[in-house]
């Protein structure tokens, strides 16, 4: 009866629903070479309407119950999520070429992603083009023709999962659960320029179990060590039109996670301290077979690796500080292109960043109310793109889209003052040098965005009772 008494659970459940439209309109460049006496590119543009419905569901609860002497902690729960979608696309290639030596903006072409559309006269070409929606061999000069296309798919995943955290002795905590899952998902090709639809694909995996286990060793009141370790899984399905080789079920993008660290807090628990180090791999990764159009290869291995420390606090009265190193690491283990082993993964993440935060606001004085910050961002260089590749007899297969950017750093500054309880203003200037640099790279002819110039703006600040 006492065991009984002591045991506590706490229910709770939540649910989310979602409904989503979205339509994207965008023109980018293609890859082909700019030269010093060829300067002409080709404009692409591209529309994407989607819809995208979501349900979810979670019901879980936590008990306490003694044991050791001490309350121990279980959590049980079980949940459910489910998304229905489609997205109907269209691209129109070359419909401008513009000279980077004299550019002129070309103007938005009609685009109709649900459908065909006529041949469409390059701009500036003066071309006259058929009215003919399907493709004519040979093409007339100087016309193009959309491609176009629509998918829908729909997924319902549901499991059960639970989590065991356990104190045995004093300052140490033992975590160990996992998740089983099931997973299913559909997708439906719904729109083709042929008119012809292949059947629907399906995929799906029952109880896939992910366990993940931990340890927190409190060593005194003001430092903790701690570990952890989790599997994950990512169900995947092959491109449209492609398959295994041997005839197989894709299987999921497995992951395995471990991570160490430490949190040391110091000046009274003004001043925390944390370090921590993580290795992150990835298997079963999908690459499109280069040379049989239906083949899906099922062979990348890749790796992530870094370090993360910080320290944050108010080492003074009204002086805080808050500053950091990020190192992260990430290379192809295995690849089928085995020119790409041992390469930067992610190459657009910076592998070392380091950020300084300070802000001073004097508690007492002539200058009590007043706040005076700044903040210093450095990222290493990064670069965006894949290298050339050259079929067996040396000739080129695609050309090199690759785009680099060199270290920079970001500088802001604040400054602010309180005037009572209920006023306050504040000045903030963001890139203070006016750093011309590239918040985003990708590759060659898009997804290389400019960071954001010096900008300042003031902000009156009055709370009402």
């Amino acid at each position: 009866d006492r065991l009984v008494a002591d045991i506590t659970v706490d229910i709770d459940a939540t649910g989310l629903f979602t409904d989503v439209d979205r339509v994207d309109i965008y023109s980018y460049i293609g890859n082909q070479p700019v030269t010093a006496t060829n300067g002409l590119t080709s404009h692409i543009a591209y529309r994407g309407d989607s819809k995208q419905q979501t349900r979810s569901f979670d019901f879980n609860g936590i008990g306490s119950f003694p044991l050791f002497g001490r309350d121990q902690t279980l959590i049980l729960g079980t949940d459910y999520q489910a998304s229905s979608g489609t997205s109907y696309n269209t691209r129109l290639s070359n419909y401008a070429r513009i000279d980077v030596y004299n550019p002129v903006s070309p103007f938005e072409p009609p685009l109709n992603p649900y459908g065909a559309s006529p041949y469409y006269p390059v701009q500036g070409t003066g071309a006259t083009c058929p009215s003919s929606s399907t493709a004519i061999t040979p093409a007339p000069a100087n016309c193009v023709l959309q491609a176009y296309g629509g998918t829908g798919t729909d997924i319902e995943q549901y499991g059960i999962y639970g989590q065991m955290r356990l104190s045995p002795v004093t300052g140490l905590t033992l975590i160990g659960g996992g998740r089983v899952t099931w997973w299913d998902t559909t997708t439906t090709t719904l729109l083709t320029p042929s008119g012809v639809l292949p059947p629907s694909t399906r995929y799906g995996v029952d109880n896939r179990f992910t366990p993940y286990a931990g340890i927190v060793w409190d060593v005194t009141s003001q430092l903790n060590l701690y570990a952890s370790y989790a599997d994950s899984f990512t169900p995947q399905a092959a491109p449209v039109g492609r398959a295994r080789p041997d005839g197989q079920q894709i299987e999921p993008l497995v992951g395995a996670q471990y991570e160490a660290g430490t949190k040391l807090s110091l000046m009274n628990n003004r001043l925390l301290l944390s370090a921590a180090a993580y290795q992150i791999t990835q298997t079963n990764r999908l690459f499109n077979d280069p040379d049989i159009a239906t083949v899906v290869l099922q062979t990348g291995k890749v790796r992530a690796r870094g370090i993360e420390a910080e320290a944050t606090g108010e080492i003074l009265p009204g002086w805080r500080i808050n500053g950091g190193y990020t190192y992260t690491k990430t290379k192809y283990l295995e690849d089928q292109t085995a020119a790409f082993e041992g390469l930067s993964l992610v190459p657009i993440v910076p592998k070392h960043m380091i950020k300084a935060f300070t802000n001073y606001a004097p508690v007492d004085g002539p200058l009590a109310g007043a706040s005076l910050g700044g903040s210093v961002t450095w990222f290493s260089s990064t670069f965006g793109g894949n290298a050339a590749v050259f079929n067996a007899d040396g000739t080129l297969r695609t050309r090199s889209t690759i785009v680099r950017q060199p270290g920079y750093a970001v500088v802001d500054l604040r400054a602010g003052y309180k005037v009572n309880e209920r006023v306050g203003v504040s000045v903030n200037v963001a890139n203070v040098l006016d750093k011309s640099y590239y918040a985003r790279i990708a590759a060659t002819g898009r997804g290389n965005y400019y960071g954001s110039p010096r900008t300042a703006f003031a902000t009156l600040r009055y709370t009402f009772e």
